[in-house]
């Protein structure tokens, strides 16, 4: 496959074609990983690998659905503008500070009761209920 049938980017969304299964490791230009304001994955994903969304700077939210197993190491390493983190229940196993330099996450779903907090790393984050 191609890098253009793997994805489409369109005013500031980064969309995944369905069927897709791995995230690689910077496998998005610097462009569209500096502009990119949300990313939607597809429920065929099955594995974020390091580094996959490591600086997108301008990233708001993502939404990882259950078919997610295993996000690697630094996998979002530095998304600064980060605020929200939603993961499916699928998930296996985490890499060695995934989210490190996330520092305005307010809200992490799934992974704050699931995993010990040191995995998050610079991350500010809210207590939950």
């Amino acid at each position: 496959m191609l890098s253009q049938d793997l994805y489409k980017f369109e005013n500031g969304v980064l969309t995944f074609a369905p069927g897709v299964k791995h995230i690689r490791e910077y496998m998005i230009p610097e462009e569209i990983r500096r502009t990119a304001t949300k990313v939607v994955l597809p429920n065929t994903i099955k594995t974020i690998e390091k580094y996959a969304f490591g600086l997108f700077v301008s990233m708001k939210s993502i939404n990882i659905p259950n078919s997610v197993k295993q996000i690697g190491d630094y996998a979002f390493h530095n998304c600064s503008s980060l605020e929200h983190i939603d993961i499916g229940k699928g998930l296996k196993a985490i890499g060695t500070e995934a989210f490190i330099g996330c520092e305005n996450v307010d809200v992490l779903i799934f992974l704050y009761y699931y995993f010990k907090k040191s995995l998050l790393n610079s991350c500010s984050l809210k207590q939950q209920p």
